[in-house]
């Protein structure tokens, strides 16, 4: 549900699988929050 919030659309498999990176080690922070943010725009970009 938080990531529902932060990327505004619900979360597809590519998202958990980046989350399960992150939380393994194998992505940094820096890594997941760009993704999480290129998620967000994508999504303001479909809803225009």
């Amino acid at each position: 549900m938080l990531l529902s919030l932060w990327i505004g659309h619900a979360p597809t498999k590519a998202t958990y699988e980046m989350v399960c990176h992150y939380l393994s080690g194998w992505a940094t922070e820096e890594e997941m929050i760009a993704y999480l943010e290129r998620m967000r725009h994508k999504a303001t970009l479909s809803k225009k």
